[in-house]
């Protein structure tokens, strides 16, 4: 399967992901070599990813980047991200996040 190819860094880009995108991530965690992750563009009428749809992520460990500019999340959401100690270049804009929510990601 494509995930167990040693020595390989994937990078997943699902921009165009037109479905409802949280139900989108639940196949993305199968990636357990995942290095970066981007959903940043939102078209009208599109399901955005909301904190729910974090959960399908949390497991990601070796996920260096993620990009998640539009998107519906809010602080909550941003909790499940703490885990993910590899992170080093995160996008939020254009979301519902307050400077108290990304005290959980400041460790």
């Amino acid at each position: 399967m494509l995930r167990n190819i040693f020595g390989i860094q994937f990078f997943l880009d699902v921009d165009d992901v037109s479905a409802d995108t949280d139900a989108a991530l639940e196949h993305v965690r199968l990636f357990d070599q995942l290095r970066s992750l981007s959903h940043s563009r939102y078209k009208k009428g599109d399901v955005r990813i909301t904190d729910a749809g974090l959960e399908h992520i949390r497991d990601l460990r070796r996920l260096e980047r993620l990009d998640l500019d539009d998107t519906a999340i809010t602080d909550a959401g941003l909790q499940t991200l703490g885990g993910l100690r590899q992170l080093t270049f995160l996008t939020l804009s254009k979301n519902a996040i307050t400077d108290a929510g990304l005290e959980c990601l400041s460790g």
